[in-house]
């Protein structure tokens, strides 16, 4: 969510919790004045990222159509994604477009 200029996902609705991260609090809340949980369509953000930034991470599924537009989002915006997570994203990328081609869902597990 940094590569867009996005918050963290920490103070995300369905993410928030009342109890959070004193060096979050510290570095992050002290330039804004926020509305906590931020809720997601409030984001400025592609889109077609939307349904990936809000899934779970360990069950349900995208769409093959989400999983398209996810994985061509995700293409544009790789060069911003620090080293760190550049790895895991293109493996994302490649299990998005692997579901695209024999037109199944992508199954988080």
């Amino acid at each position: 969510m940094r590569a867009l200029g996005l918050p963290p996902l920490a103070l995300m609705e369905g993410f928030y919790n009342d109890i959070i991260d004193m060096n979050l609090k510290r570095n992050y809340l002290k330039h804004v004045a926020l509305d906590l949980p931020i809720r997601w369509d409030a984001l400025r953000c592609p889109e077609n990222l939307l349904p990936l930034m809000q899934h779970s991470d360990c069950d349900g599924e995208l769409s093959v159509q989400e999983c398209r537009s996810t994985h061509q989002a995700l293409n544009r915006i790789l060069p911003m994604i620090s080293d760190d997570w550049r790895r895991e994203t293109k493996q994302f990328i490649e299990g998005c477009r692997a579901a695209v081609n024999p037109n199944k869902p992508l199954e988080f597990r």
